[in-house]
């Protein structure tokens, strides 16, 4: 039987028609495809330019808001005026371009469903005061290797210098103190400033106005050319000026106890050059210094003796001066020189601890102990800087640095009973130290990425003179050299990588020691994929090495007490250092979310150790097994009424493990971090309590501190006044300290009475002329900071 045949014939109109339907489905499908990849990838770009000079401008704040202001996304201008945000959905937009002594550039991109260059638009000089645009959604952009956060006015109304602002922009771990006017880290990590990537010190910093900073790069893994003792990086990019100046005084005074931190600051510009200068100084004295302390001393034959003291009230003193002159000159599209000379005298005449002493086994006999210290290190340093912007988005970097320190340090101990003296030691040093660095860094930047390669030297020579009980000299001789190379872009559309290695070479000479002489590589990977604009998870591994100090290494022993002695080993070699780091990050309009967890590991660190020797007690170091740390973190930052109320929560865990070569210690440490700040026009009331990290590393471990501020200050466009109180609500300060060696363990605490309760008056006054100007960026930063003094107190 045939099977019918069921196809159907179609006619040549029939056929026309349903083609012509089909094509006009799949294209109307294409096409909402396409229009639906790039609602969701959209880009608007421009080009700003002075209205009068015709040159670009650089640092404007770029900010692409929905029509009811909320914050979308910013930038800022690049130095030839450029500006690009991608990754834009489509939509109704009003983009806002400010920058300071201009009028503000508003412009409405409505229906916006392709991307669109907006062309060149030139920024009129205000003859009036600046309006800044209010951000109130979450102002922060991720990076490949940074953080941005822009500065809204609510946060530039409320803070009255660089460092205070840090409290307004809630950034996680970090935290201000607004008694020493200082930014620490809640994790015990250095902070590095810079301004436009200029290497700076908290004293600039503190002469920084709010309303002249654009915004602040927060690097949280710094890459290679930052060196290995970098934590976190702080970056301000702030408006310059082409004429006019500036100058200001800060205040700060306390009413009730011996503590002042004023410093003045002043600056003149002309065209393209600038010239500015700064002085800051501190003075305090405490009271009521007061130590206790704990030892137990075990002897080759079985004999257990322990030794406690019972302090009596003395007192510290505590002077600092840093004087700064600087020349800055800036050709944007061609060079730049920077020129500083810093002086820095820094002195302790004087940090006594007098107590009563009695051993255990003869409780009776109350030895009076005194241990008397001082020190004083004065540093004067030149630092010279220039950069040549080369063709095709090259750069060139120079950076000559010669600083010397000058140290005096000196100690007497004395144990009396019944008038006779029992033990009596003095010691003083002379230190004297050279230090060269120089280092030349090559940048180049491709669409997908930077390329930077870098060579950097340091040649020091260190002469330090022991008088007293102990009377020698040792001469010393570093040579540190590292060449590096780094790339950091996009290897996907949503994954940054940062990816790099270095090579160094590390050799120090002593006299009658052999030298130490070694070669190490140090690669470093971070991997950050982005799920959004507002949050990415990344991973970061890097290894390098770490060299022991000048005064470790020294041949000196100095006496401690009757039964104890402080030695350096001549013999200890470098050591490796890896760090392993996971991290979340989240930031929406009222709240940002940063997680982390790390893990540590060194092999054959150098770290303490206590032996027995002919009835003496040594503490000395030595090339151990290992050290490892390891922890997490979270920290919660929370907007409920936009930046009228920011809230910090921080808090964290770690646990340590030392392995040395006759001992194994584990620690385990929680640590945590308060904030609230509320902020009304211009009056900011400010909470802070934290405990930062404690430390465990060989077998000491020192607490780290337990404050809380509260801060209330009244900001005026030209000054700020305000009250600081330290400590209101407990009645001591102390800082604890322990040993747990074998042999001689030790637990120690030093406290004051005459702290808490401080109230710090705050005054600041600023006043301004003239002009902006821009000025381009520095990339490098080196200092030294060693001694090589090997230190005998307790």
């Amino acid at each position: 039987m045939l099977k019918k045949n069921t196809t159907k014939t179609y006619q040549t109109a029939d056929y026309m028609n349903i083609t012509t339907k089909r094509s006009l489905f799949l294209s109307i499908v294409f096409t909402l495809c396409i229009l639906g990849a790039n609602a969701q990838n959209l880009r608007v770009s421009g080009n700003l330019k002075n209205a009068a000079t015709q040159q670009p401008m650089e640092y404007a704040t770029v900010v692409l808001q929905e029509t009811d202001s909320s914050f979308v996304t910013g930038v800022t201008s690049d130095q030839a005026g450029t500006f690009v945000m991608d990754k834009i959905s489509a939509g109704n937009y009003r983009l806002v371009v400010t920058t300071i002594g201009f009028d503000t550039l508003r412009v409405d991109l409505l229906g916006l469903n392709k991307s669109i260059d907006v062309g060149t638009m030139a920024m009129q000089e205000s003859t009036t005061k600046l309006s800044e645009v209010t951000v109130d959604g979450a102002s922060i952009l991720n990076k490949s290797d940074r953080k941005m956060y822009f500065v809204s006015e609510t946060q530039r109304s409320a803070a009255s210098n660089g460092l205070n602002l840090i409290t307004k922009m809630n950034i996680p771990r970090l935290v201000f103190n607004p008694l020493q006017n200082s930014v620490t880290s809640v994790d015990n990590k250095n902070i590095e400033f810079r301004i436009n990537d200029i290497p700076a010190q908290r004293d600039d910093i503190l002469a920084l106005q709010p309303k002249d900073i654009v915004r602040v790069e927060y690097i949280d893994n710094p890459g290679l050319k930052y060196g290995a003792d970098a934590g976190y990086v702080l970056n301000y990019i702030v408006q310059k000026r082409q004429s006019g100046g500036s100058a200001g005084i800060d205040l700060n005074h306390s009413v009730n106890r011996n503590f002042n931190t004023p410093s003045i600051f002043a600056k003149v510009h002309s065209g393209k050059s600038e010239v500015s200068a700064s002085y800051f100084t501190k003075w305090a004295k405490i009271g009521g210094l007061m130590r206790t302390n704990k030892e137990t001393f075990r002897f080759d034959d079985g004999r257990e003796w322990i030794r406690e003291e019972i302090g009596q009230p003395s007192e510290l003193s505590e002077i600092q001066h840093v004087s700064r002159l600087a020349y800055n000159y800036t050709d944007p599209d061609k060079r730049v020189f920077n020129a500083t000379v810093r002086y820095t005298n820094y002195a302790n005449p004087n940090m006594d601890f007098i107590s009563q002493s009695y051993w255990h086994h003869n409780s009776s006999q109350k030895i009076d102990m005194k241990d008397f210290n001082s020190s004083e290190n004065k540093t004067p340093s030149v630092d010279l800087y220039y950069q040549e912007k080369l063709k095709n988005d090259q750069a060139l970097m120079f950076n000559f640095v010669y600083s010397k320190r000058i140290s005096n340090i000196g100690r007497t101990y004395t144990e009396t009973l019944n008038g006779n003296t029992l033990t009596d030691i003095s010691t003083k040093v002379n230190g004297d130290r050279d230090a060269y660095i120089g280092e030349v860094m090559y940048e180049k930047n491709f669409k997908f990425g930077k390329v930077t390669n870098g060579f950097k030297h340091q040649q020091s020579y260190t002469k330090n003179t022991y008088s007293g009980d102990v009377n020698t000299v040792t001469n010393m001789v570093q040579a540190d050299s590292y060449l590096y190379s780094e790339f950091s872009g996009k290897i996907k559309d949503k994954t940054d990588v940062v990816a790099g290695i270095g090579l160094t070479r590390v050799q120090i000479n002593q006299e009658n020691a052999d030298p130490l002489k070694n070669y190490f590589f140090q690669p470093r990977i971070r991997l950050r994929y982005h799920f959004n604009e507002a949050s990415y998870l990344g991973l970061e591994s890097r290894l390098n090495n770490r060299t022991p100090s000048l005064s470790q290494l020294s041949s000196v022993c100095q006496p401690i007490d009757s039964l104890q002695k402080q030695c350096g080993n001549p013999n200890l070699k470098s050591w490796l250092n890896s760090q392993n780091t996971l991290e979340y990050s989240f930031s929406a309009k009222k709240i940002d979310i940063n997680a982390k967890a790390e893990y540590q590991y060194m092999h054959k660190p150098v770290m303490g150790e206590k032996i027995r020797e002919n009835g003496l007690f040594i503490s000395s170091y030595d090339n151990q097994k290992s050290w490892q740390r390891a922890g997490v973190e979270l920290s919660v930052g929370y907007r409920p009424f936009g930046q009228y109320v920011v809230l910090n929560l921080t808090g964290g865990y770690t646990h340590y493990l030392s392995n040395g070569n006759r001992y194994r210690h584990n620690y385990d440490d929680f640590y945590h971090s308060e904030m609230i700040s509320l902020n009304y026009k211009r009056l900011s009331f400010t909470f802070i309590n934290q405990h930062g990290q404690n430390w465990f590393f060989g077998e000491e471990f020192d607490a780290n501190e337990s404050i809380h501020f509260i801060d209330l200050t009244y900001t005026h466009p030209k000054f700020s006044t305000g009250i600081t109180v330290l400590n209101p609500f407990t009645k001591t300060y102390k800082r604890d300290s322990e040993n747990f060696s074998e042999f001689a363990p030790r637990q120690h605490t030093w406290y004051s009475n005459k702290v808490q309760g401080l109230a710090m008056l705050k005054f600041a006054y600023n006043l301004r002329w003239g002009e902006e100007y821009k000025s381009a960026r520095r990339r490098l930063n080196n200092t030294d900071s060693e001694s090589g003094i090997l230190s005998g107190g307790k």
